[in-house]
């Protein structure tokens, strides 16, 4: 997997109440986005009134095909050999942009980055493999009200919010833990920071042997939609595959890593 900078990403799983958020740290630029896989979010759903248990597909990828915006879809033939056919339309971006959401589309433009494809193409494969699997953002829940492409604006619109909610570089800050191209870390020093600001142990990802972090991913039960509903967090379900003995690097980001993004008006 590749390396992410302070990325968040949201994931719904099968049959499966948890919810993550999925941020990423490391020497690279912001890509993979949210709420799905905020990866795949990594990155990588839910119900109303409590945690939605049920799940609307037999499969948590590309389950809704009319609403299919991924340009180069990954898988491109579904476990039950359904063909995914690569979109061919307008980028999603011009989605945010006929609501009006210049605001969010910069926002996005500046901390939600692709590498080595455009942000739109990026945020169309997030929605399409991931979010059309999450039932709260299916076009049936909006009612007579919905307007097209509402649910994608809305998707984003909730990646960014889960990505605003666990700033991890923040949250490391708070207890002395800093990225460094010399020091390291122990497993339980990054654990124990994170702890003491969400109240729960999140899963963090490492590379190299375990000693390079990579990723971190939040739990959650979400009581209410996706979209506006409460996130409670809970410790993770999946072990480390840091170090539990060897110094853990949390490395600084390069400078090309970074770019500032403004929109022509």
């Amino acid at each position: 997997m590749r390396e992410r900078t302070n990325h968040v990403l949201v994931r719904e799983h099968d049959y499966d109440p948890e919810y993550m958020l999925f941020a990423y740290t490391g020497r690279a630029s912001l890509a993979d986005a949210i709420l799905g896989h905020l990866h795949g979010a990594r990155s990588e759903g839910t119900a109303a009134a409590q945690e939605q248990l049920d799940h609307p597909c037999s499969y948590d990828q590309y389950c809704d095909l009319s609403r299919q915006y991924d340009r180069d879809p990954s898988p491109s033939v579904l476990p039950d050999g359904t063909r995914v056919p690569p979109y061919k339309g307008p980028g999603v971006d011009t989605f945010v942009a006929e609501f009006g959401r210049l605001d969010l589309l910069d926002y996005m433009n500046k901390y939600w980055i692709s590498q080595g494809s455009p942000n739109a193409d990026f945020w169309g494969h997030e929605f399409a493999k991931h979010a059309t699997c999450t039932s709260t953002f299916d076009v049936a829940c909006y009612g007579p009200d919905y307007k097209k492409n509402q649910d994608v604006v809305d998707f984003f619109e909730a990646v960014i919010r889960a990505y605003k909610m666990y700033p991890t570089w923040e949250l490391l800050a708070a207890s002395g833990i800093f990225p460094s191209n010399r020091t390291t870390y122990s497993l339980s020093q990054l654990q124990n920071a994170l702890k003491a600001q969400t109240g729960a142990v999140p899963y963090l990802g490492c590379g190299s042997n375990g000693t390079v972090l990579q990723e971190v991913w939040y739990f959650h039960h979400v009581l209410g939609s996706e979209q506006f509903g409460h996130f409670k967090t809970l410790d993770s379900t999946t072990a480390s595959t840091c170090s539990r003995t060897a110094g853990i690097h949390y490395y600084e980001r390069t400078p090309t890593s970074e770019r500032e993004v403004r929109l022509l008006p």
